[in-house]
């Protein structure tokens, strides 16, 4: 299943049209791919974000409905604590970095509610923050 999903995620990228958009993703590859972070040990999630990354890097535009889901889901992959926990952390920020040159005021709102509630940032925000900083944004 999930190399099915990584396969429909790079063909959409490499595709003419150069977008990312819901219709390669059915509802079920989409639930046996996140379902609650149990099914899919981290380091193969590790693998799936790392991935997820570089097909939005080369998509000329994308869906606004599955850019809010996966900004999403890499909010809370990036503070999930794991055996992987730098590395799973970074490459679902890395997503969101990826994610600024289609959607910044989306990704900003949702790093900021990071922010709420805690006295103390996460590191993982403040490293996605960093690149932010660092690539100009």
């Amino acid at each position: 299943m999930t190399a099915s999903l990584v396969s429909q995620l790079e063909s959409s990228a490499q595709s003419g049209a150069g977008s990312l958009s819901p219709c390669g993703l059915t509802p079920q590859s989409k639930a046996a791919c996140r379902p609650g972070g149990r099914a899919i040990s981290p380091k193969h999630r590790l693998r799936i974000n790392e991935v997820l990354q570089a097909v939005i890097r080369s998509a000329r535009s994308i869906d606004c409905r599955l850019a809010n889901v996966i900004i999403k889901l890499a909010s809370e992959d990036m503070l999930r604590t794991t055996d992987l926990q730098d590395l799973y952390q970074d490459a679902a920020g890395d997503i969101l970095v990826a994610l600024w040159n289609h959607f910044p005021a989306e990704v900003l709102a949702k790093l900021l509610e990071g922010f709420q509630g805690r006295l103390l940032p996460y590191r993982s925000i403040l490293c996605v923050l960093g690149k932010l900083a660092n690539q100009g944004a």
